[in-house]
């Protein structure tokens, strides 16, 4: 009886699978055009990369405005309704480049995976003249693509009814794959995305796709639902984050804390560390965007403070730019840097990718002491425009650095001990033992069981901080080195 209805789950599995690519198929006879159909975001992602890299002239902005249809319609769409956007985007295409005609050419040589399609002819393409007359090689070779793109992905038999990312094992470890992401109903509507239904633990699982085509539920969550989404500094969005893989044992929890923490306490602290999120390469641009902003009007003691900070943290530029700094921690080999950028890895008891983990650290240091809104406004804006963005970063971005500060206020800000301000130490290792004292008491834990670190800061108070499973608490002192700054060293320990 138990093999029984383990085969009548999967056959009606498979069967809602073989369903879908009957109606993709199908889509095209006339009593099926304007049915809807749940599109996937891998099939789209496939066929904007291939359209975009491989035929011409195609821009990105030609062709995201079928995938954001699908964004605001919970990835429905019947196929009377792509084509009509696809045509206007179409017009739009030849207005924006000024073409005589909507004609694209295939690049000899060019290999994304994407199936080089004769448009016209193919069975498919006449089947879609036939039914909507003229498509034009751009929407032709889009709308069939796609067509071929999803029956492809549905091939695997697999239901994606559930919201969260779709992954399969790879390389026998602790590394999966990303293929696939179903956003939740709700995500996005009007253009705005709904963050409660983004954050929502029903909607950030990660589902692990069986060889069978069940999928399996990880018990671990994605900070968002959108996390492996490709989104583009216009809040376009392109469809999910192809070749992109979580190492779900990979957390860089302590890296990220400890850069947090470094030089906290001193003076120009967040503009110093703001700087150290800029590539290095470009740090020039990261002192011009923070003196544009302090020497605009009469600069105040304060501003000429934060203005030293920065010049002294010139050597660091780049330090915290964690796509590149901690691409090590998640990255296969062969795998180029724009690839790697978007890797998994864990923080906080999530999934993050490394990209969007760099501006979840840089809400974090927003909160502490930045000058004014302005010139953090100035940063965010000149950061981003250092990752080939314009003056602004998409939506999805922003919302990682408000992340970072609302961890700040809820996690370490509401967790500031300073019964230690006043005291000096005469190396950190004393400082800590401070600390565990207190906390073992207080928690009711061994000493051995606190994972705790300090910073080290020349002028200005210093921070330790100690953790135990999800408790944290941090401790203001005068000096962790009495003063001395060479016995003073960054540690941790447990």
């Amino acid at each position: 009886m138990k093999k029984f209805l383990v085969c009548l789950l999967f056959w009606m599995q498979a069967g809602v699978a073989v369903a879908q690519n009957t109606n993709v198929l199908n889509a095209s006879l006339p009593e099926n055009r304007a049915k809807k159909i749940e599109w996937m975001y891998a099939a789209l992602s496939n066929v904007v990369d291939g359209m975009y890299k491989c035929w011409q002239p195609v821009s990105l902005p030609d062709l995201v405005p079928m995938v954001n249809h699908l964004i605001d319609n919970d990835a429905h769409a019947s196929l009377d309704e792509l084509v009509a956007v696809c045509r206007d985007a179409d017009a739009q295409r030849v207005a924006r480049a000024k073409l005589s005609r909507s004609a694209v050419s295939f690049l000899d040589g060019c290999n994304t995976g994407l199936t080089a399609l004769n448009w016209p002819n193919t069975g498919m393409s006449r089947n879609l003249t036939a039914a909507y007359g003229e498509l034009g090689d751009f929407c032709g070779l889009f709308i069939e693509n796609l067509m071929n793109e999803q029956f492809v992905v549905m091939r695997r038999d697999v239901d994606y009814k559930y919201a969260g990312t779709y992954v399969t094992r790879v390389f026998g470890g602790d590394m999966y794959a990303v293929i696939n992401v179903v956003l939740a109903d709700g995500y996005k509507k009007n253009g705005v995305i709904n963050q409660d239904v983004n954050t929502a633990s029903e909607n950030t699982r990660i589902w692990e796709v069986m060889h069978d085509g069940t999928v399996r539920d990880m018990a671990i969550h994605t900070a968002t639902n959108d996390m492996f989404l490709n989104t583009m500094q216009s809040n376009d969005v392109r469809g999910i984050f192809n070749h992109s893989f979580i190492c779900m044992n990979s957390d860089v929890t302590d890296d990220v804390l400890q850069m947090f923490n470094a030089g906290r306490g001193a003076p120009g602290y967040s503009i110093t560390s703001a700087i150290k999120l800029f590539p290095d390469s470009y740090k020039g641009k990261a002192f011009g965007a923070v003196a544009g902003r302090l020497t605009g009007g009469a600069a105040s003691m304060a501003d000429s403070s934060y203005m030293v900070g920065t010049v002294a943290g010139a050597g660091d530029a780049g330090k915290y730019d964690l796509k590149r700094s901690l691409a090590h921690k998640c990255k296969i080999e062969g795998q180029g840097e724009a690839a790697s950028h978007t890797n998994g890895v864990l923080f906080d008891g999530k999934i993050v990718n490394l990209e969007w983990l760099g501006h979840f650290l840089f809400g974090m240091i927003r909160e502490e002491t930045v000058p004014d809104d302005n010139l953090e406004n100035k940063l965010r804006a000149t950061l981003q425009s250092m990752d080939g963005g314009g003056d602004d970063e998409p939506e999805h971005l922003k919302f990682a650095a408000d992340m970072g500060s609302r961890l700040h206020q809820e996690k370490i800000a509401a967790n500031i001990d300073r019964r230690f301000e006043k005291t000096q130490t005469k190396n950190p290792q004393m400082a800590h033992d401070m600390v565990k004292n207190v906390l073992s008491q207080e928690w009711g834990v061994a000493k051995a069981d606190l994972r705790c670190g300090n910073n080290c800061n020349k002028i200005g108070t210093d921070v330790v901080w100690c953790t135990y499973q999800d408790k944290r608490r941090e401790f203001t002192f005068d000096d962790v080195a009495n003063g001395v700054f060479v016995l003073c060293s960054e540690i941790v320990d447990k």
